[in-house]
C-alpha cells in the first residue's frame, strides 16, 4: 500500500503552476490549497491569489487596508467561512464593485473543530483535507469558472474529470490503509483535521482550549490525564507552524507520544493529505 501511495503521489501530485499571462481574471483564495485547486482546473487561463499572508494564522488575522493593494480588479473570491473573509470582502467591494464572493463549503455539513475540555469552539474550515469533499468543492470552481470563461468551458471540464479521478484514487487507497487504525485517535494543536477525521473513522483531540490558544498549566495537568486513559489508542501528536505548539511537544515528551509536524495550509493540499495518511498508517502494522 505504501508503494502503491508513492507511485500515485509520483503520477498525481500537484504540478508546479506555470507562470499566469498579465490581464487573465483575478481569482482570489483565501487559503493556499484553493490556489492549486483552482490552477489544475483552470490551468494559465486565469490568476489565481491567496488574500491570507504566508504563515499567518487565518483564524487570528485581522486584515488592514494595505491587504486591498492589487485585489481591486478580481472577479471571483472563492470563500471558506474563515473570520477575516467578511470585513475584507466589505473592503474589496469598497473598490469593487464586480467581485463576487463564491462559498466552497455550500454543498455539505459543517463540523465543530473541537470536542471535549473546550470553552469556545468554531466549525472547522479545513475542508481540502478530505478528498471527497475536494471533488464537491472542484465541482464548485469549474462551474463558477465556466460560467466566467465560457469558451474555456471544455478545458475546464476536462481538467476537473482529471481532478476528480485523482482525488476519488487517493480515497480508495486511504479508505484501506487506514482502516487498520479505525477508531484511533489523532491528537492536534490546532483542529484542523475534522473532516479528515471522520471520513476514515478516527478520532480528533485538540490540545487548544479555543482557537488560536495555547493551555493553561493546569489544563496541560488534565489533558494529560485525560490522553493517559487513552494512550494505547493514540497514533500521534500533531504540530503545525502556524502555532506555538508549546504544549504539544510537553505531552509528547510526558507521555512519550510521537510527535510529527504537518502544514495543512501548504499549497500543494495533496502532498498534505498524503503526509498525513503516512504517519497514521504507520502505526497499522505496529504495537504504539
Amino acid at each position: 500500500m505504501k508503494k502503491y501511495l508513492f507511485l500515485l503521489l509520483c503520477l498525481f501530485g500537484c504540478a508546479k503552476a506555470k507562470e499566469p499571462i498579465v490581464g487573465k481574471p483575478l481569482i482570489l483564495l483565501s487559503v493556499e490549497p484553493y490556489v492549486a485547486m483552482v490552477e489544475e482546473i483552470a490551468g494559465t487561463e486565469v490568476i489565481a491569489k491567496c488574500v491570507l499572508p504566508a504563515y499567518v494564522d487565518p483564524h487570528n488575522w485581522e486584515p488592514t487596508q494595505r491587504d486591498l493593494t492589487g485585489y481591486d480588479k478580481a472577479q471571483i473570491w472563492f470563500t471558506i467561512g474563515e473570520g477575516f473573509e467578511s470585513p475584507l470582502l466589505k473592503k474589496l467591494k469598497s473598490v469593487n464593485l464586480k467581485l463576487k464572493a463564491v462559498p466552497l463549503g455550500s454543498s455539505f455539513e459543517k463540523l465543530p473543530a473541537c470536542e471535549h475540555h473546550h470553552e469556545n469552539c468554531g466549525f472547522d474550515t479545513h475542508f481540502w483535507l478530505d478528498p471527497v469533499l475536494d471533488i464537491k468543492q472542484a465541482e464548485i470552481i469549474y462551474e463558477t469558472l465556466s460560467l466566467l470563461l465560457p469558451e474555456k468551458e471544455p478545458l475546464f471540464k476536462e481538467n476537473y474529470i482529471i481532478l476528480k479521478e485523482k482525488l476519488t484514487r487517493i480515497d480508495k487507497a486511504f479508505s484501506i490503509s487506514l482502516k487498520p487504525v479505525s477508531k484511533k485517535i489523532l491528537v492536534t494543536s490546532h483542529g484542523a483535521y475534522t473532516y479528515f477525521c471522520k471520513r476514515y473513522n478516527l478520532r480528533q483531540f485538540v490540545i487548544e482550549p479555543n482557537e488560536g490558544k495555547e493551555p493553561r498549566p493546569k489544563d496541560l495537568t488534565h489533558l494529560i490525564s485525560d490522553l493517559k486513559n487513552e494512550h494505547s489508542d493514540i497514533l500521534g501528536i500533531f504540530t503545525q507552524p502556524q502555532h506555538s505548539n508549546k504544549a504539544a511537544k510537553i505531552l509528547a515528551r510526558a507521555l512519550s507520544i510521537p510527535l510529527y509536524s504537518v502544514d495543512p495550509y501548504k499549497k500543494n493540499y495533496i502532498e498534505t493529505m498524503v503526509l498525513l495518511e503516512t504517519y497514521l498508517s504507520a502505526h497499522a502494522t505496529t504495537n504504539h
